[in-house]
């Protein structure tokens, strides 16, 4: 279907998209750039054609837009993408200078660093994402804004395995500082190991000063804040111990 030179939705300020793209044209997204706040989109072939075609997006083409929430299309038949690097650059095209960004759907860690060129980026969804920790290091120095982050659990990875547990702490702080300042909440979905776990939230605490808070229902999770404390209590992290408190001890 195709509504040319019509504009039916002026002034429009939230867009959500749940099909693939029902018009021909850039109907639906005619006569609201300069109004459109929130915009969600499942990313279906269609509505990937129709923002191509019609450069829906520039760089200054939405100035109001601070919400942007995309799924990638469910159908795995659909090969929308050549890789996931193309794939993530469409994705973080779509108004590049929004502060609230929500991908749901599988993205490699090694292409995290990628985000570092939307450095306007201030609360971060990647619901799905199991992260590595080094790689989170990388996002959140990437990422100069960032306050909110959420993903799946993360794993401290391979790059660890070198550096005796007791000395991890220490190498943490020496290695890396602070990253961030701005940085205060990450909220993570599962907990696959809770050990594993703690030790990522108190590592990733000595970097980030205002790091101070996790999802609340963490804390009522008897595996997860024992292990918590007990982490605090050995020789690599007692030195920090009166950093940790905030996290350690609610």
């Amino acid at each position: 279907m195709a509504v040319p030179d019509a504009t039916l939705f002026p002034g429009l300020r939230t867009l959500c998209i749940g099909i693939d793209y029902p018009f021909c044209d850039d109907t639906l997204f005619r006569g609201n750039a300069a109004t459109l706040e929130r915009l969600e989109l499942i990313l279906y072939s269609a509505t990937i054609d129709a923002i191509r075609k019609y450069a829906v997006f520039t760089p200054d083409s939405h100035p109001k837009l601070k919400l942007v929430s995309i799924d990638l299309s469910p159908d795995p038949r659909v090969d929308l993408f050549s890789s996931f690097q193309e794939q993530i650059q469409f994705v973080l095209s779509i108004a590049p200078c929004a502060t609230v960004r929500r991908v749901d759907g599988q993205i490699l860690a090694r292409l995290l660093p990628l985000f570092g060129d939307f450095t306007s980026i201030r609360v971060l969804s990647l619901p799905e994402m199991v992260v590595n920790f080094w790689d989170m290091i990388a996002l959140i120095k990437s990422l100069p804004l960032l306050s909110d982050l959420r993903t799946s659990f993360p794993i401290l990875g391979p790059e660890h395995r070198d550096i005796k547990p007791n000395e991890l702490p220490s190498y943490v702080v020496k290695t890396f500082g602070t990253i961030s300042w701005q940085f205060c909440r990450w909220y993570f979905c599962d907990l696959d190991n809770s050990v594993a776990v703690a030790k990522c939230v108190l590592l990733l605490a000595l970097i980030c000063p205002n790091f101070k808070h996790i999802n609340p229902e963490h804390y009522d999770d008897d595996d997860f804040m024992c292990a918590m404390r007990e982490l605090c209590r050995t020789p690599g992290f007692k030195p920090f111990a009166a950093r940790l408190r905030s996290l350690a001890s609610k």
